[in-house]
């Protein structure tokens, strides 16, 4: 009975591994287009690519940040990742409300816009593309 077990959470420790690898390998890949549009988006000159870049590239990036950081707090907790496309969309709008509504009552510098909103549940949508269907882990 016993080597059944150790066997159960030898395979449960290395499939939460493996989604923790695919949680970090996402967040690493959105945090570089992040850090490359900081560095670019001034000098990005088609207009509608550069309002995109300069205004909602990097709120789309942290909708998918966002659910990846979540899935590993929630992996290192002993609980199942969040992975449905209707749970990561109210996530991120729940998010995008807090984020666009709420916040800039209480800084002086945050301003609302919808389209952030829009920007995040887009990238909380694609983050659940890239987990089911790059690599299969779950």
């Amino acid at each position: 009975m016993d080597n059944c077990r150790r066997c159960t959470d030898s395979s449960d420790s290395f499939f939460r591994y493996r989604i923790m690898k695919k949680e970090i390998r996402i967040i690493a890949v959105a945090f570089a287009i992040y850090i490359f549009n900081r560095l670019c988006k001034g000098y990005i000159n088609i207009p509608l690519i550069g309002y995109l870049c300069k205004c909602h590239l990097n709120d789309y990036i942290g909708g998918i940040i966002f659910p990846a950081y979540v899935n590993i707090l929630l992996i290192q907790t002993n609980r199942k990742p969040v992975k449905s496309y209707s749970a990561i969309g109210t996530m991120m709008l729940c998010c995008g409300i807090v984020w666009e509504y709420i916040f800039p009552y209480l800084f002086a510098y945050s301003t609302s816009d919808i389209l952030d909103v829009v920007s995040y549940i887009l990238g909380g949508i694609t983050y659940c593309f890239l987990i089911r269907n790059y690599g299969k882990t779950y």
